[in-house]
């Protein structure tokens, strides 16, 4: 699944590799840009992913869980755990590195969307509640000193094929898969 899918870019990539993709949307114009390209589309709330009556091999969510509250991000992710298999795969992508949320006036949007910010320490620790951190990475930005792009691979916590080695955060990974594990190879995302 691409949640937050926007145009469906990230989607076409993922199909060029074999996957078969489900796009998951809070705009209708996204979803119908998706549905032109063919793809399985819905419009959904991160929050009602149960009522798409299925579960994924992965999830793929490039900021888009950068504009769901902090206060609500738990119960986002609980429902992104709940919406995959048991050995399923979630990546979650956002700008941050510093713990701010708001509406930003500079934003181009109309309307000016809403942003949540976490930094390393704050992301790590919500995305453990469900899931384990196989690789956190961070991509520092020419322009910024603490704001940079956090990248988050992750295995629920009930899944029994991960076997986790914990590194420190300063390597810039938390934790990585041991060799042998595997993939998503043709799966479903």
């Amino acid at each position: 699944m691409d949640l937050g899918c926007g145009p469906g870019i990230h989607a076409q990539y993922f199909r060029d590799q074999g996957l078969d993709v489900t796009c998951v949307d809070l705009s209708q114009a996204m979803i119908e840009r998706c549905r032109e390209k063919g793809f399985e589309s819905y419009v959904c709330d991160a929050l009602d992913l149960a009522e798409l009556g299925r579960s994924f091999d992965a999830i793929f969510a490039m900021n888009s869980l950068l504009h769901v509250p902090s206060a609500c991000l738990t119960v986002v992710l609980k429902a992104i755990h709940e919406s995959l298999m048991p050995d399923g795969w979630f990546y979650w992508g956002q700008y941050g590195g510093e713990t701010w949320e708001g509406i930003r006036e500079e934003d181009e949007y109309v309307p000016k969307r809403f942003f949540s910010f976490l930094d390393d320490e704050t992301i790590l620790s919500v995305a453990r509640r469900a899931f384990i951190t196989v690789e956190f990475a961070r991509v520092q930005l020419d322009d910024a000193d603490s704001f940079h792009y956090q990248s988050l691979i992750l295995r629920a916590k009930d899944a029994g094929s991960a076997r986790v080695e914990q590194h420190s955060l300063h390597s810039g990974q938390v934790a990585r898969m041991q060799p042998g594990s595997s993939g998503v190879d043709g799966g479903q995302i």
